[in-house]
């Protein structure tokens, strides 16, 4: 199956599933803009909602363990935390909820800096802050290359 393909059949499924609020999904505060979020989600799982990577990211959002924990604890402090049932990062709902809870939070922590807060998705805020206290305005040269592909395929 073309993953492109899966990926809109999945939005249309989103977009079509008004009673979880989807209407509102994507006015965070911040707003997380949604092609942002389109071309991570392709990016990081090929719209695959049961994908595992190497490291051991899960599902769409392809989430970290502890990152995901994090969330599922509203530590990200957003106004509308995670719903109380069982979550899962390979349910296509709450992955998405995860993608743009955790954007909207990389994007405040980085007043709105979306190359910053995509090099902190994927290779750690710690390392980003790292890079910057080091390396100042070329910190993006420092970044692993998985990094660098990844802001490049998504930013262009």
């Amino acid at each position: 199956m073309d993953p492109h393909a899966r990926f809109d059949s999945l939005i249309q499924f989103w977009a079509a599933t008004d009673q979880h609020g989807y209407a509102d999904f994507f006015e965070r505060q911040p707003p997380v803009p949604w092609e942002l979020i389109k071309h991570q989600l392709m990016q990081e799982s090929r719209a695959d909602p049961d994908a595992v990577s190497r490291v051991g990211a899960q599902g769409l959002a392809q989430a970290m363990g502890r990152t995901w924990e994090e969330w599922v604890g509203n530590e990200f402090g957003t106004n509308d935390p995670p719903p109380h049932k069982h979550l899962s990062p390979y349910d296509p709902d709450d992955a998405v909820r995860f993608m743009c809870d955790y954007m909207g939070y990389l994007l405040r922590h980085w007043n709105q800096d979306e190359r910053r807060a995509l090099a902190s998705y994927n290779a750690g805020i710690g390392r980003v802050s790292r890079l910057l206290e080091q390396h100042g305005n070329s910190w993006e040269e420092h970044l692993p290359q998985e990094t660098q592909l990844y802001l490049k395929a998504i930013l262009g």
